[in-house]
């Protein structure tokens, strides 16, 4: 399993999503995508390398 951490750096303090992914079934789960303009590059690069986005997770509102 991969945890990747993506910094976002918008609004009134620093906030990571997470990027989980099972390294043998590229199965991968997004964990608080809030601002997408700074997640989508990870996600399209993490696609693109053939992993396959199944859930998004949002710990809070």
């Amino acid at each position: 399993m991969h945890i990747q951490s993506i910094p976002m750096w918008e609004g009134s303090g620093n906030n990571y999503a997470y990027l989980v992914t099972d390294e043998k079934s590229k199965d991968a789960v997004i964990i608080d995508p809030a601002n997408p303009s700074e997640v989508l590059p990870s996600l399209k690069k993490a696609v693109d390398g053939g992993s396959k986005i199944t859930n998004i997770i949002n710990t809070h509102q």
